[in-house]
């Protein structure tokens, strides 16, 4: 707050992710060390689009998290109809209201990774859904939204293993949206491999 003059900040640590087969996983954490950290449109489109900020890896999950209590209560709290990506959506909602993300490269937590009924297919991809229609306004704004819709389609038909209606899907966003697509394929490619960890850990191996 002092350094950057901003009244809605929020503290987050990189992580040490425990999977169930026993391996440990250091995860990095958004901005971290970083003065002022992210914030501005840049931390939107992250959050919106999975646009990468220039030396920052990491996300800013809900375990690892610290703010001061005013904080949840000015952006409403956690959105109660999210099973998954509440963390995305908070951040989100911050990130709009002009807020900071202050990272720090020490383990401060140590995330055991397990397998439950949210975190099947079908219900992150209602997740993701909600998330980007409440949303829809900035995505709007900036030209993203029908691409974005059809970015998830696609991706869960990839993830639930529907060959040919991700080709089919693939081949018209390339048509449609070449340079989208190029932009969004490339952003992906950076998070790859923490993804394929959380999927094999899920039993669904991306």
């Amino acid at each position: 707050e002092d350094a950057t003059g901003a009244d809605l900040v929020i503290c987050h640590s990189a992580r040490r992710q425990r999977f169930p087969d026993g391996r440990a996983v250091y995860e990095p954490t958004l901005g971290m060390d970083m003065t002022p950290g992210p914030h501005g449109q840049s931390a939107v489109d992250l959050f919106l689009l999975g646009r990468p900020i220039r030396g920052t890896a990491g996300t800013c999950a809900t375990c690892s998290q610290m703010a001061r209590r005013e904080t949840y209560r000015r952006l409403g709290g956690f959105d109660e109809h999210l099973r998954r990506s509440e963390d995305t959506d908070f951040n989100i909602r911050l990130a709009l209201g002009g807020g900071h993300f202050a990272g720090l490269s020490d383990e401060l937590v140590t995330q055991e990774i397990t397998v439950t009924a949210d975190k099947r297919f079908e219900e992150q991809r209602r997740c993701a859904l909600y998330l980007f229609e409440k949303h829809r306004e900035p995505l709007s704004l900036r030209s993203w939204y029908g691409f974005t819709m059809a970015w998830l389609e696609l991706k869960y038909d990839l993830l639930e293993g529907r060959t040919g209606a991700t080709v089919a899907k693939a081949l018209r966003l390339m048509v449609r949206h070449p340079w989208k697509t190029i932009l969004r394929v490339s952003w992906s490619w950076r998070n790859l491999g923490s993804h394929r960890r959380l999927m094999r850990a899920y039993g669904q191996d991306a």
